[in-house]
């Protein structure tokens, strides 16, 4: 159903759009699927966006403390503030991470707040408690106080996360919980004919930044311990130059003929590789709720990842293997026994039920439904 546009929520987007240089994945990717989306265009949400990615930073700097992020902050807060002047949105929706960069983003939005007549959602795209809230206890008490006076109301990526804010102290009414998505479509046809595939070369693909907290070197290392051919493709790019230069002396001394580097991949060759894989394979130690796993269930590929973040949650053994992180031979054991043909059959129907409920239209309606509610509150 259509909405007028005198009936429709004004809402400012706020987050990294073009990440000049950095990652595009994670949030970027969630809040540029929405503003392309006609899904929100016929919602009751006026969609504008704001871009915190305001100057080039090195990809290195990514969520610590340097000059280059010390910098842009200043430009969002300064930037942010005008922009909120010329559009007048009822709502300004703000998606930050965890550790310096959550800091950094509530003291904007505690500046911004002395002027903003609005609404202030913030949405933390990540699910580990102990990794979001600083450990000291001066700094957890600043944090508790700016996350209090800022926001009218915070999205979480997990019920567990929301239980330890509201034992913080968060009035549980001021939370939600919204697993993210997958824009991922595929025809009968195709899915069909991979069911049909035979696993005499198992295809593992590895999704996302090539950091240690994705596991990736656990991954590498597991492959070397699979007694069957295979082959892992692994898309993305690495944050960190140890990590880098680790993953490639690996390749070059050990099973260089099996493991693929592809770079960061999008749109049909992103599809493509989802399809042609077996297994998706991420395994972190820490997250918040991975959309490379929502894409990997659209695909029809069985998961093996890790009990960390919200991804317990919503994933279990009906849909791969869920292990603990570090767990090397548990990895290579799992890609043995999900190349079983009948484990196999099952799983993917399994995960192909779950990922229909992980669409974009039914993010689409969550955050429309917390944005009227956010605006009606009085």
């Amino acid at each position: 159903m259509g909405w007028k546009m005198s009936d429709r929520i004004k809402v400012v987007m706020a987050g990294p759009i073009d990440t000049k240089g950095r990652y595009k994945g994670g949030i970027a990717y969630i809040i540029n699927t929405l503003l392309k989306s006609d899904l929100v265009k016929e919602s009751c949400l006026e969609m504008n966006a704001f871009d915190t990615c305001r100057i080039e930073r090195d990809g290195y700097t990514a969520g610590g403390f340097s000059i280059e992020n010390l910098k842009n902050s200043i430009y969002t807060f300064k930037d942010l503030r005008e922009y909120l002047k010329k559009t007048n949105p009822s709502i300004l929706y703000f998606n930050t991470s965890r550790g310096f960069a959550l800091i950094k983003d509530l003291l904007i939005l505690s500046k911004i707040r002395t002027r903003f007549q609005g609404k202030i959602i913030l949405h933390i795209h990540f699910a580990e408690f102990e990794k979001i809230v600083p450990s000291n206890q001066i700094v957890k008490r600043l944090f508790l106080g700016l996350i209090k006076r800022t926001t009218d109301h915070i999205v979480l990526l997990s019920k567990k996360t929301r239980d330890q804010f509201v034992e913080m102290g968060i009035p549980k009414s001021k939370t939600s919980v919204v697993y993210n998505f997958h824009n991922l479509e595929y025809s009968e046809k195709q899915i069909r004919k991979k069911l049909e595939r035979k696993l005499d070369t198992a295809k593992l693909i590895f999704l996302g930044s090539v950091d240690e907290r994705k596991g990736i070197i656990d991954l590498v290392d597991a492959i070397c311990l699979v007694g069957r051919k295979m082959e892992l493709h692994i898309c993305g790019t690495a944050k960190d130059k140890d990590i880098e230069d680790a993953l490639e002396h690996r390749i070059a001394n050990d099973i260089k003929d099996s493991i693929y580097l592809h770079g960061f991949v999008e749109g049909e060759e992103k599809k493509q590789l989802l399809l042609d894989a077996d297994i998706m394979a991420l395994p972190s130690y820490g997250e918040g709720f991975p959309i490379v796993l929502s894409e990997g269930l659209a695909a029809g590929c069985m998961l093996i990842t890790t009990n960390v973040g919200a991804i317990s949650e919503v994933f279990s053994e009906n849909n791969g293997r869920v292990l603990l992180p570090g767990d090397v031979q548990g990895i290579a054991t799992a890609i043995e026994e999900l190349c079983d043909q009948d484990a196999r059959d099952t799983i993917i129907h399994n995960n192909l039920e779950l990922a229909k409920q992980l669409s974009l239209s039914q993010y689409v309606r969550n955050i429309e439904k917390i944005c009227i509610k956010v605006q009606d509150e009085t």
